[in-house]
């Protein structure tokens, strides 16, 4: 796999996880998208990320959202987007930890052998998991929907440029559905289906460079979106010699 620097150039931190060179500690990164920050425990800001995903998990499942992640909290980091002052959508993402990854320990005896083993192989920093995808309810949909796309774009970004191999979760089929049918995500299912808190929700894998590949090949409308950064300011877009949003106008709604 091709190893990605990142792109101002600069040393990872001493303490940072370095493997062939890529830095791996994504709680210590920055994200390159503009109007998204990334937090992790001990921010009070993961908290307020915490509040909204608990408030949405527990409308869509009846559950409590703190006590399912509780074990994983230490390895988790919150992608954040608001509106104003106004947190308006996160992303938990779950990094290497002493739990392990809760789609692998929950779903493992319903995980398909050649995925699993494929996952075993992989040293597991090299692995993330998404957790819950949360727009406020407050937001208008279409509102929150954009939203959302911002905090998926600034999560793919970080973990291509961070030499990440693949992106496990456990979704909802309902929700697995939009992400192939609205941002063409190869997603890959990796074990059954089966009722889980109440919903059928299937364990999945992106690898990340399919994804790149097919988007470079297929889609470069939402490679710029989700790779190269549909929402980074126009001075970096020129410094990559892409064109900008603004420059592209209505062709980005």
């Amino acid at each position: 796999m091709t190893e990605r620097e990142p792109r101002d150039g600069t040393a990872a931190p001493d303490d940072d996880v370095v493997i062939d060179g890529v830095v791996i500690d994504l709680r210590d990164l920055p994200t390159p998208v503009s109007g998204v920050e990334v937090v992790r425990p001990g921010d009070p800001v993961f908290a307020e990320a915490e509040t909204l995903e608990a408030e949405v998990f527990e409308a869509m499942y009846g559950v409590d959202s703190r006590a399912e992640y509780r074990k994983y909290r230490s390895a988790s980091l919150f992608h954040v987007a608001r509106q104003g002052s106004e947190i308006v959508a996160v992303m938990r993402v779950i990094v290497s930890g002493p739990a392990g990854f809760k789609t692998l320990n929950e779903f493992r005896d319903v995980l398909y052998p050649s995925y699993a083993e494929r996952l075993a192989r992989l040293d597991p920093a090299r692995i993330v998991e998404v957790g819950t995808v949360a727009a406020s309810p407050r937001a208008r949909t279409i509102r929150a929907a954009r939203y959302a796309q911002r905090v998926y774009s600034s999560a793919l970004q970080q973990l291509y440029l961070c030499g990440v191999e693949a992106g496990i979760a456990s979704t909802d089929i309902r929700v697995l559905a939009m992400l192939r049918d609205w941002f063409d995500f190869q997603i890959h299912d990796i074990g059954e289906t089966v009722a889980y808190l109440g919903s059928p929700t299937t364990p999945v894998v992106l690898w990340l460079q399919e994804q790149y590949d097919h988007y470079a090949a297929q889609r470069p409308d939402l490679l710029r979106r989700f790779f190269v950064g549909e929402f980074l300011d126009i001075r970096e877009a020129e410094r990559l010699g892409i064109e900008s949003p603004a420059e592209r106008g209505s062709q980005s709604d």
